[in-house]
C-alpha cells in the first residue's frame, strides 16, 4: 500500500510531520516575520497545511497547486478560507514561470515564500532534486523551502524470485544502487555503496543529493547559502523524508541560529546527515492519558513498565516506541468517530 492510498486524514506519522513544519515556520518568526510570506504547497485534497499556516502563523497569501484537474476541483471546494488560491499546473511549470505566476496572482514577481514541494512519485527522484535547485536558484533571503521525497528502498527495486528463491541483499542491493545513480544522474553522492541501498541508509544518500542540489544553487563563492533546519523520515505506508532549508545572506547564518534558538528545537538537524526517525505508536484514548500524566517525569522504560505490557512486538520495540511518542506527543493526531 502507498502512501497516496492511505485516506489522507489518517496519515498519522504524515499528520505529525506537517505539525513539525508549522512548528518550525513559528520559531522562524523569532527571526523574520512571515506575514508577508507567499505560503505554496500541493496541498492535497484538504488542504490541511494551508489551514494551518493561517490559523497558526497568520499567514493570508495562501496558494495550492496540482496538476489534476479533478484535484484542484476538491481543493477549491474544500478551501479552509477564501484566502487560498488555487492552481492548475505542474511543480515544474510553476517553477519555470514563478514570476509570472506570482504576479498573476497579485503578489508581485518577487515576494519572498515558503515552499513544500510534496512529492510522491519515486521513479521521478532525479527530476524533484533538479527542480529543487531550480526554485533555490529564484529564491531569496529568508524564504523557506521543504521538500519530501519517497525514502523507500524498494520503490526502487523491490527483490524478485529468481530459480525458486528470493534474491538476497548481495543480488538485489547493487541493482538498486545502478538505478538509483540513474535517476539522481548529476545528484547522486560520491562514494555511495551498495550495502546503504536500505531503508535505513537510503534516506541519508538522498539527503546527501539534496545536499549537492544546494551547493549547486549556492556556491561558496555566492553571498547567499541555503542550510538545512529538519530532515525527518516517516513511514505510512511508503517511507518518506522531508527536509526544511533556509535560504540566508552568510552572513547572518549566527544571528539566524541565535535568535531562533533552532540548536535547543528537538527537531533541529545539525547537518545533512541529522535525520530524525518519526514512528508513533498508535495509542488508545485511556493510553495516551495515562503516559501524558507521567511526562516528563518517566523514561520510556519506566512508562513500559508501568503499563505492563507492550505497545506491539517485544520490549525494546515497545520501549521504542514510547521513546518516539515522548519526543512526539504534542504533535500527536487526535482522531474519533463522529456521527453526522
Amino acid at each position: 500500500m502507498s502512501g497516496a492510498t492511505i485516506p489522507y486524514a489518517l496519515r498519522q506519522n504524515k499528520f505529525v510531520d506537517r505539525r513539525i513544519f508549522i512548528d518550525l515556520l513559528s520559531r522562524i518568526e523569532r527571526y523574520a516575520p512571515l506575514d508577508d510570506h507567499v505560503y505554496i504547497s500541493m496541498g492535497g485534497a484538504t488542504l490541511e497545511d494551508h489551514r494551518l499556516a493561517h490559523a497558526l502563523i497568520g499567514m493570508n497569501r495562501l496558494v495550492s497547486f496540482d496538476s489534476a484537474e479533478w484535484v484542484v476541483a476538491r481543493q477549491k471546494f474544500n478551501k479552509p478560507v477564501d484566502y487560498v488560491q488555487v492552481l492548475t499546473t505542474t511543480s515544474g511549470n510553476l517553477i519555470s514561470n514563478f514570476s509570472a505566476e506570482m504576479n498573476s496572482l497579485g503578489f508581485g514577481g518577487a515576494p519572498n515564500v515558503a515552499v513544500w514541494l510534496d512529492y510522491t512519485a519515486p521513479a521521478q527522484l532525479g527530476e524533484q532534486v533538479r527542480e529543487l535547485n531550480q526554485l533555490l536558484d529564484i529564491l531569496q533571503p529568508r524564504d523557506v523551502v521543504r521538500i519530501t521525497v519517497n525514502s523507500s528502498a524498494s520503490a526502487i527495486y523491490r527483490p524478485v524470485m529468481k530459480d525458486g528463491k528470493l534474491e538476497m541483499a548481495n543480488q538485489f542491493q547493487p541493482i538498486r544502487l545502478e538505478k538509483l545513480a540513474k535517476r539522481l544522474d548529476e545528484y547522486m553522492p560520491d562514494g555511495i555503496v551498495a550495502s546503504d541501498m536500505t531503508d535505513e541508509g537510503l534516506p541519508r544518500v538522498i539527503a546527501l543529493a539534496i545536499s549537492k542540489a544546494v551547493k549547486a544553487a549556492f556556491p561558496a563563492t555566492s553571498e547567499h547559502v541555503a542550510i538545512p533546519l529538519s530532515l525527518v523520515r516517516y513511514t505510512d505506508g511508503q517511507q518518506m523524508l522531508s527536509c526544511t532549508l533556509i535560504v540566508l545572506e552568510r552572513s547572518e547564518i549566527e544571528i539566524f541560529k541565535e535568535r531562533t534558538k533552532t540548536s535547543k528545537w528537538p527537531f533541529y538537524s545539525d547537518g545533512w546527515a541529522d535525520i530524525h526517525q518519526l514512528s508513533i505508536p498508535d495509542l488508545t484514548l485511556r493510553e495516551r492519558m495515562f503516559i501524558n500524566e507521567r511526562i516528563p517525569r518517566k523514561t520510556a522504560a519506566e512508562l513500559c513498565a508501568e503499563l505492563g505490557f507492550a505497545l506491539g512486538g517485544d520490549e525494546d520495540e515497545a520501549k521504542d516506541h514510547l521513546a518516539q511518542y515522548l519526543k512526539y506527543y504534542r504533535f500527536y493526531p487526535h482522531f474519533h468517530h463522529v456521527n453526522l
